[in-house]
């Protein structure tokens, strides 16, 4: 369980059960009041709750759970329990969003000022957080990236320190609630800053980190943290400075033995296959990993043996991309990948076929 600094609410969708199958395990399997005492709605509009969680419609997927406002995750991770034991599953079409409250713990709203601070913030560490969720979310129709709205850092900063009120900032932000970070929710009557941008998922341990993220993203914003317009808009930052800027001096640096064994399995065959797809075109995730396994797939079962397996497993479920050995994908693979295949499976004695030296791309 985390206890956050600032309220939130989580929005879990899901397949495999209705609504009324949803509804019913949190009322019978809940222990807390607020699970046990949850409201079920067939429709999209409803009331808000603030003491009791709800289920709800949702066109994309079977039913929708939604809290009430919180301030720690113990009742996410009973109502996740109560929904995997219920038959509930997530797919590619689920999402989970977070909302966090434009209000600190003290009952101190953000002005625009820190919605400006957010918004920069935002852009700075879109590509890393981007990295964090599935390859599916990436290109997801229903959280746009904010970087893609402008030419450049130096523009984006101009026209966000230009907005003059938080429904101008809200417009040069996308202007709509289908952003993967949206101001959407800050012109309510209770408002909140929404992450749209995370998978569908019931496992407990990872929600819980994702939420921490999202306060923590805003708290940095409202504390004064201010970044500069001097990167690219498609760079990346690394997932350490992006924790240091957000969380300040609160992260500390791994243990000498958990950085021995990143260390190995970075340098390991599974570990350094998925590290290269993990930084490769983030413009284009989608097509970077499944050129990867669609040429394992295809070569690596005769020749390379291992690797075959840990690509199959990861894609499909790791990172909830589905891709067996038939499926159809880029016949081809860039220059780049082989080249990267070949140096580290030469560096296990293994090495690629002539036959996989011709699937390179021109």
């Amino acid at each position: 369980m985390t206890l956050t600094p600032r309220q939130f609410g989580v929005e879990i969708e899901v397949g495999g059960i209705s609504i009324a199958q949803a509804g019913a395990a949190l009322q019978q399997n809940g222990t807390s009041p607020s699970v046990s005492g949850t409201q079920v709605f067939h429709r999209h509009t409803t009331p808000f709750l603030r003491d009791t969680w709800k289920v709800t419609y949702d066109v994309t997927v079977s039913a929708e759970v939604v809290s009430p406002p919180l301030r720690d995750t113990a009742t996410v991770e009973e109502v996740m329990r109560c929904l995997r034991g219920a038959g509930a599953r997530t797919d590619r079409r689920c999402g989970l969003h977070v909302h966090v409250d434009m209000a600190n713990g003290q009952g101190q709203p953000m002005d625009l000022a820190a919605l400006k601070r957010l918004a920069k913030l935002w852009l700075k560490i879109e590509g890393t957080v981007f990295g964090l969720v599935s390859a599916s979310r990436r290109t997801s129709r229903w959280c746009h990236r904010l970087a893609r709205r402008f030419q450049d850092s130096v523009a984006a900063h101009s026209r966000i320190d230009g907005a003059r009120s938080p429904r101008e900032l809200f417009s040069v932000c996308g202007g709509t609630r289908y952003m993967a970070m949206n101001l959407a929710r800050t012109l309510q009557s209770s408002p909140t800053i929404e992450f749209r941008l995370h998978q569908g998922s019931l496992n407990f341990r990872k929600v819980d980190a994702w939420i921490r993220l999202c306060v923590a993203i805003v708290e940095a914003a409202q504390r004064g943290v201010e970044v500069q317009p001097n990167q690219r808009l498609d760079d990346v930052l690394p997932v350490e400075d992006m924790l240091r800027l957000v969380f300040g001096t609160s992260v500390s640096q791994p243990s000498p033995a958990v950085q021995r064994r990143r260390g190995n399995y970075r340098n390991s065959r599974r570990g350094a296959m998925w590290a290269y797809f993990d930084t490769m075109g983030p413009s284009d995730p989608n097509l970077a990993r499944g050129a990867a396994a669609a040429w394992l797939a295809r070569n690596a079962a005769a020749n390379l043996g291992e690797p075959y397996t840990y690509a199959i497993q990861q894609v499909s479920g790791w990172r909830n991309y589905r891709l067996t050995a038939n499926a159809a994908a880029p016949a081809t693979v860039p220059a780049d990948l082989l080249r990267f295949f070949t140096q580290r499976f030469a560096h296990f004695g293994v090495r690629p076929t002539t036959q996989n030296q011709a699937a390179v791309s021109a």
